[in-house]
Formats: structure tokens, C-alpha cells, sequence
């Protein structure tokens, strides 16, 4: 066989595992909404492109029954996601709530009003009689410590807020994924967001949380 046409047959088997592979992974997110809009939403959800790239997150905890809606949003900011949350947590009506924001505004606003617009937010979640439990995901620094001071000063305000109300818990990433201040390169694809490695780091610490324990991260 010619060099050449072994490299058609190998490229050729390549496309044909991928277009499978992609095939797969509609199927599983298609039957995943097929089913989660069948039974009731335990677990929420809500941020930005970080929280949304996690994609079926019960799968990454190990839960193969759908029990969860996605609802993160790329480029989303607080105050986007405060609306969301006013608009799917009266139809949804979820158990917990996982959230996770703030990423998308730090080169906008100022501190005072990154902390103003995660209280409402936060506000808007407690004032849903069916949430028993809302997780608040630490903002993560990226990879070159920009905007350190206003993620250090956010994450500052969230632990307060945790600690001041029993239905709250704060789950630290920062030790995992950022122990030096900024973002470690091995969790990310970008220098913003994580990759598979990142993912199933996180997953690992919320696993015991989401399923009704509590948090043996910094509070």
C-alpha cells in the first residue's frame, strides 16, 4: 500500500471516529434534556461560560440519572445572571443551587459593585421557598493574577456571607485550582477557563456537598 493512500484511509478513519464521537455526545445531551424536563430539577446551575462548559454536571458527579439543569451562560455577567435566576427558579423550582459568577465583570466594575450585585443575586436565590441549599462557588483567579485584588476581595465578601446564613456554603477552588493566587496552567485550556483536569477537580469537592453534605473547604 502507497504512502499516500494509507494516510487517506488513516485521516478518512479519523473524520468517521469523530463524527461518531460528536453523534454520541448529541444523543447523550439530546436524552439528557429529554429526561430532565421529565422530572423534577434538584440541582441548579447558574453562572457564566465556566459553570456552563461543565455541561451535564450530574454525569461529572457520578449521578447517571438526570437531576440537574445547566443553565450558565457565556459572557454573563452578575446582574445577567440575577435575571436568569428570577426567570427559571419559579418554573424549575430546584432543591440546591450551585452558582458560580463575577468572572465577566471584574474588568467592568469596581469591587463595591461586584459585591452589590452577588448580594441580590444571592437574594433573589433565598427568596425561593423550594431552595434548601445554595453552594456559592469561589470566583477564580485566571492565570496571570490579573484582577487578583478584586477576586481576593469578592471571595473575601462571599465567605462573610456564608458564614452569616445557615442555607449558604461556600466552596473553595482556590486551594485545588489556584493555591498561589493565580489560575495553575495544568487546570486550564486558556488562562481563564478550565479544562477536563480542572473539571474533574472541581467535581470531586462539590460530589459530597450536592449530595447533602457539608463543606470541608475554607468557609
Amino acid at each position: 500500500m502507497r504512502p499516500t493512500r494509507r494516510h487517506c484511509l488513516l485521516a478518512l478513519l479519523v473524520l468517521q471516529s469523530l463524527v461518531i464521537a460528536g453523534l454520541v455526545w448529541t444523543f447523550r445531551q439530546e436524552l439528557h434534556q429529554k429526561l430532565a424536563a421529565r422530572v423534577p430539577c434538584r440541582v441548579l446551575y447558574l453562572g457564566d461560560s465556566i459553570i456552563a462548559q461543565g455541561g451535564v454536571w450530574s454525569w461529572r458527579l457520578g449521578h447517571w440519572w438526570p437531576h440537574d439543569q445547566n443553565h450558565g451562560r457565556p459572557g454573563f455577567e452578575l446582574f445577567q445572571i440575577n435575571a436568569t435566576a428570577q426567570e427559571v427558579l419559579p418554573v424549575l423550582r430546584p432543591q440546591t443551587v450551585v452558582v458560580m459568577g463575577g468572572h465577566n465583570d471584574l474588568a467592568r466594575h469596581d469591587l463595591a459593585t461586584l459585591t452589590r450585585d452577588y448580594d441580590q443575586l444571592l437574594t433573589t436565590l433565598r427568596s425561593c421557598a423550594s431552595v434548601e441549599r445554595i453552594i456559592v462557588v469561589s470566583t477564580l483567579p485566571d492565570t496571570t493574577r490579573q484582577f487578583a485584588d478584586q477576586v481576593s476581595g469578592l471571595n473575601g465578601h462571599l465567605v462573610a456571607t456564608c458564614q452569616s446564613d445557615p442555607r449558604l456554603t461556600f466552596l473553595d477552588l482556590r486551594p485545588l485550582l489556584s493555591p498561589e493566587g493565580k489560575l495553575r496552567a495544568e487546570f486550564s485550556r486558556d488562562g481563564v477557563h478550565l479544562n477536563p483536569k480542572g473539571y474533574a477537580a472541581w467535581a470531586e469537592a462539590l460530589r459530597p456537598l450536592v449530595d447533602g453534605g457539608r463543606s470541608t473547604t475554607d468557609r
